[in-house]
């Protein structure tokens, strides 16, 4: 098996050329990768065929790598920049050549193209184009793709909401393997948080409580993580929405609260979505006034919204929503008149074919959709 082209081989450039201006010998760089493995308090395999193996394209695991780094006095990062650069390129090319076996000389099909050979050579040219820190426009589309969930959650089936929203968190998942700069991180987790709240909001939908646990506790580790207060507060109300449709009336208040709490009721989009929960849970365990404090709160909350956060989507909040909580509120009160008013103002704001989800009764997380 012939060697690979040298432009495909960064890692092996760098260990190659560096060897030879240290004027190293294959064994000496052995010598010094059982020296850093030992200071490690383990030890190393490394014979001079393995280093030679290197040499030729062969890619160390990741503490051989370190060893490699300290023998050849490298920036540990270099070295592992140029394996990740190596790897995606051996992959591109296996996939391709795979992908090629399966056609005919004029690209006819011989047969059914394998997925996984496609899916291969997509991970492996994105990983190829964006192979280093992560770029502002990467970051930028993972933000825009979270905005597009929000508004899809108005309108897209739950169960094919999941299906897609589990594709692209398995692409996030990868996106965090690969990628250590702070800052990308930060909106990565901030990204990560966003995403497995929609995952809540879908489970909440499709009635699976257990699952949608396990997600909430992600999306809130993931929001304290980011260290960001607006996406802290926005996951608790998703969760918040969980408890109280699994009948769990006291957490979701606790929830909701702590929603508001952690941006001292400051006007967002959590919070405006919190205070009306607040309400509908108080109504249902039959606190008369906390309900009617915390329907006064969101309307304070409300009309500080700015116009992002009134739009059609799971990140925004808007009167119609607000008017047809406020009437199931006043619904658990046994208040018929006030009921009636909030509904028929909902109504108003929104026609009645674009009120969709399981019933008047639920509008869960704010799924009243409106132009």
């Amino acid at each position: 098996m012939q060697p690979e082209p040298p432009e495909e081989l960064p890692l092996a450039t760098l260990i190659a050329e560096q060897r030879q201006q240290m004027e190293l010998s294959l064994n000496a760089v052995a010598r010094g990768m059982h020296k850093a493995a030992q200071n490690e308090g383990t030890y190393s395999l490394a014979t001079r065929q393995a280093i030679h193996g290197y040499e030729r394209g062969r890619i160390p695991n990741k503490d051989s790598l370190r060893w490699l780094a300290t023998a050849l006095r490298l920036p540990a990062e270099n070295v592992l920049a140029a394996a990740r650069r190596q790897r995606a390129a051996r992959d591109v090319a296996r996939a391709a050549t795979a992908l090629a076996s399966t056609m005919t000389t004029v690209a006819a099909p011989t047969g059914p193209v394998d997925r996984h050979v496609i899916e291969s050579l997509r991970q492996g040219l994105s990983d190829a184009i964006t192979e280093g820190a992560m770029t502002e426009a990467g970051l930028d589309d993972w933000e825009q793709t979270m905005l597009r969930y929000g508004k899809a959650t108005r309108d897209r089936p739950a169960g094919l909401l999941l299906a897609h929203l589990t594709i692209d968190l398995a692409e996030l998942k990868r996106a965090f393997l690969r990628y250590r700069s702070a800052s990308a991180l930060r909106r990565l987790t901030r990204v990560t948080a966003q995403m497995s709240g929609l995952m809540c909001l879908t489970l909440i939908k499709m009635d699976e409580r257990r699952a949608f646990r396990g997600w909430a506790r992600v999306a809130r580790t993931a929001a304290l993580e980011a260290g960001d207060p607006l996406t802290h507060s926005w996951v608790l109300a998703q969760e918040a929405y969980g408890q109280y449709y699994a009948g769990d009336l006291d957490d979701a208040v606790d929830l909701a609260r702590h929603a508001q709490d952690v941006v001292r009721n400051a006007p967002c989009v959590g919070a405006a979505l919190a205070a009306p929960l607040e309400a509908r849970a108080c109504a249902a365990l039959g606190r008369h006034q906390e309900t009617r404090d915390a329907l006064q709160r969101a309307e304070e909350i409300l009309e500080s919204l700015d116009g992002d956060s009134v739009a059609a989507s799971a990140f925004g909040y808007n009167q119609a929503q607000l008017r047809f909580h406020e009437g199931n509120a006043y619904t658990h009160l046994h208040d018929t008149r006030a009921a009636w008013e909030a509904q028929e103002r909902a109504l108003e704001l929104c026609p009645p074919y674009r009120l969709h989800g399981p019933g008047l009764d639920s509008a869960r997380s704010g799924e009243l959709s409106c132009p």
